[in-house]
């Protein structure tokens, strides 16, 4: 039996507040995005399909893998925030989240482009 193998994976994202379900590596995920303020930054909930939490409140910020300190819980991938702006290690702006500020799930299996 072979293994399936999982390529890179945009998450479809638009400039405002929004919940989405995805699904990586053969698991659903439900996820909500919002806008925090104090911070100003993008901010990431995941939970199971079921509305389980596993995260709460992860900043979306460039420069690292998002779920590195998380590799406890499983998720098997990387989870990456790049912009388009001259400067990609600015975090996604409210404004630009799904047009300049883009947010990728690279499975740990992902496939070389």
């Amino acid at each position: 039996m072979t293994t399936p193998t999982y390529s890179i994976f945009e998450l479809p994202l638009t400039p405002h507040p929004q919940y989405l379900t995805v699904r990586l590596v053969g698991v659903h995920y439900r996820l909500k995005l919002a806008w925090n303020i104090p911070a100003h930054c993008w901010v990431l909930d995941w939970a199971t399909i079921e509305g389980v939490p596993i995260l709460n409140g992860m900043a979306i910020v460039t420069g690292s893998d998002l779920l590195a300190q998380y590799e406890y819980l499983g998720i098997r991938g990387q989870l990456l925030a790049i912009t388009d702006q001259t400067r990609g290690d600015l975090p996604p702006t409210y404004e630009g989240l799904g047009l300049t500020g883009h947010v990728y799930f690279l499975p740990d299996d992902a496939q070389p482009l």
